[in-house]
């Protein structure tokens, strides 16, 4: 919220490729957080084994975002005009 805020004070736009990133990247975190909910919404029904695999796949999706940001919840990546860096290669195939 940041820098679309500090873009949009100073009248920049970041790239059509820095902003698709940072969309993918903001719904890969929200579809953990959801996927996360999921399973301790089972725990709460008395399935145990819904939060083993909620946990374990929102694990898979946090490596993915630390892959491309290096953190686990892409702090300090998005900047003003754009990103740090580019995505790695093959993280577009890892990620389908």
């Amino acid at each position: 919220p940041f820098v679309s805020a500090a873009e949009e004070l100073m009248g920049i736009e970041a790239p059509p490729r820095a902003q698709y990133i940072r969309t993918i990247l903001t719904e890969l975190s929200r579809i953990s957080t959801f996927i996360l909910f999921l399973g301790e919404m089972g725990l709460q029904v008395g399935a145990m084994t819904a939060a083993f695999y909620g946990f374990r796949d929102r694990e898979y999706i946090l490596n993915l975002i630390e892959a491309a940001t290096g953190g686990r919840f892409h702090p300090n990546y998005n900047r003003i005009g754009g990103l740090k860096e580019d995505l790695p290669r093959g993280w577009i195939a890892q990620t389908r």
